[in-house]
């Protein structure tokens, strides 16, 4: 078996033992988890990370003892938003549509606050929460009503609107980690 191989049946076999297994106030996604939202939560429907190097979370370096985790339907359920908007340095432009932010991290059973995104590649963004209650950034899902697959900046990437105030877009430029998987509220 290939070491890529290897590694994904290791990924999506410690997904299948926890993912479903504990759920404790939000309801379990019934299809394939897109985004994972962890803190101090009474919301869970997710046990903790492996630490055993099982499990995509521990291949990051992230730990948390529970989380919330989303599906593309309970995404779509939430407050919906768009932003027309050229991002990554022109490579996608268009109207992008997905949950608010706000409304994610409400469903996860949180008040607005700071959050870090991390993209697939590991990059990861810290959000003030003031950024997200001024600017209303999107959790995109879809650009022009399509889907935003893995290597297309998907299954979801934060989007902030763009606005009249420079010094802003520069600031929020900085905060959009495509990709986006994993979200931590402080």
């Amino acid at each position: 078996m290939t070491i890529a191989r290897q590694f994904l049946y290791s990924t999506v076999t410690s997904f299948a033992l926890v993912s479903g297994a504990w759920a404790q106030g939000a309801p379990a996604p019934e299809g394939m988890v897109v985004l994972t939202v962890s803190g101090e939560t009474t919301e869970a429907n997710r046990a903790a990370a492996l630490e055993d190097g099982r499990d995509m979370m521990s291949k990051y370096g992230i730990a948390f003892d529970k989380a919330v985790e989303f599906d593309l339907a309970g995404l779509a359920s939430l407050e919906q938003g768009e932003v027309e908007r050229t991002i990554y340095l022109g490579e996608f432009e268009g109207t992008f549509s997905g949950p608010k932010l706000a409304a994610v991290l409400d469903a996860a059973g949180f008040p607005v606050s700071t959050v870090w995104a991390m993209a697939l590649d590991g990059y990861s963004a810290e959000i003030p929460g003031e950024f997200i209650e001024e600017y209303d950034p999107i959790l995109a899902t879809h650009l022009d009503g399509k889907p935003l697959g893995i290597g297309r900046y998907g299954p979801t990437t934060v989007v902030f609107p763009e606005t009249d105030d420079a010094e802003g877009n520069e600031q929020t430029d900085s905060m959009l980690p495509w990709a986006t998987f994993y979200i931590e509220v402080e």
